[in-house]
């Protein structure tokens, strides 16, 4: 029940910021999710590789690691994504903005 929140806010900030942004919205609101799952992943494989020295904590302590890690990368790719778009304004391209200058 727990990951589901974390999906859900996570989803939206990163929709909502794509759409401050004129960003495509659904693709970086499953982004968010897919960084928060890639992250624990990459926590995962870490902790496999150096198991001799995680033996030490139970299943319960490493998935609350695992949620912490996925939850702190996320915001941080958040903040990155929204301090690079807000750098990178989009300038509208429209057509009819030539045809003004005649």
């Amino acid at each position: 029940m727990l990951g589901i929140v974390f999906i859900y806010f996570l989803g939206r900030s990163y929709f909502r910021l794509a759409d401050e942004h004129n960003r495509s919205k659904w693709l970086w609101g499953v982004l968010g999710v897919v960084f928060f799952y890639a992250l624990q992943v990459l926590l995962g494989l870490i902790i496999g590789l150096t198991a001799y020295r995680w033996s030490m904590y139970n299943e319960v302590a490493l998935n609350f690691i695992g949620i912490g890690f996925g939850l702190l990368g996320s915001i941080g790719i958040y903040h990155l994504l929204k301090y690079n778009w807000s750098k990178n304004k989009i300038v509208n391209t429209d057509s009819e903005i030539l045809d003004d200058l005649e």
